[in-house]
């Protein structure tokens, strides 16, 4: 928790959990053996790459950051938290800019402005 707690200054522990569960890492957080008081080592080697990937973007979302940059934030996912996180983008594009690297198709459909090369 106190990882989560040092995105931005003065944040609660509800206003933690609440980015965990949009980051749609609160699931999993709530099964490891302390919870979100667990200590997880440098290189997270105890999380897939899906769950550091959303456990990343939830410390994001608690920065409150006006620009995201975003690199193959899908590459680590399942198809099920993919989409659910690619529906929670669209709703952050609407005050904050977003800019995602993706060789997914699917992903840059989902933005209002997509540059290929």
């Amino acid at each position: 928790m106190d990882n989560l707690l040092m995105a931005r200054s003065g944040l609660t522990r509800e206003e933690a959990i609440g980015e965990c569960k949009k980051a749609r890492c609160h699931e999993f957080i709530m099964q490891l053996p302390q919870t979100f008081e667990t200590e997880i080592v440098e290189e997270g080697d105890t999380l897939s790459g899906g769950q550091r990937q959303r456990l990343a973007l939830s410390r994001t979302l608690l920065a409150e950051a006006k620009v995201i940059l975003l690199d193959e934030i899908g590459s680590a996912l399942d198809v099920e938290n993919e989409n659910a996180i690619m529906d929670m983008l669209q709703t952050l594009q609407e005050d904050k800019t977003i800019i995602m690297i993706s060789q997914h198709i699917n992903m840059a459909k989902t933005q209002t402005k997509s540059f290929s090369w």
